[in-house]
């Protein structure tokens, strides 16, 4: 089947062959950890690295979504497994702004007790 690569590096986006394993999808991507990002409302997603560590990065932007590495778009059928993109590739390459080199810094949600009590009230469990 076939996928689109984009890679911020080479600023590229181009299909490649996968059968959509794990395994192939971290060779392609280069890295053992992804995380997926909805795209486009047919089902079309990115998976992504989820472990890109701190530092600088060549970046892209899509929509609303910066990312710091390497992305495989692919399809989903009715029952959520991967199969080949319905987008034609000219759209991502539309759509797809490249960034250049970006410094990424994962962002972490800290609550007090007093938030999460704000939030959900009754929770507290004295």
């Amino acid at each position: 089947m076939n996928a689109y690569l984009i890679d911020p590096a080479a600023r590229t986006i181009s299909v490649v062959n996968t059968d959509f394993s794990l395994q192939s999808i971290y060779t392609l991507l280069g890295c053992s950890l992804i995380s997926t990002v909805d795209v486009q409302a047919n089902g079309d997603l990115m998976f992504v690295d989820d472990n890109v560590p701190d530092g600088e990065h060549e970046a892209f932007r899509f929509g609303v979504h910066e990312i710091f590495s390497k992305a495989l778009i692919a399809g989903t059928d009715s029952e959520g497994e991967s199969i080949s993109p319905k987008t034609p590739i000219q759209i991502f390459g539309a759509k797809v702004c490249w960034l250049g080199l970006k410094t990424f810094e994962p962002s972490v949600a800290v609550f007090s007790w007093e938030d999460f009590n704000s939030v959900w009230p009754g929770s507290d469990s004295n």
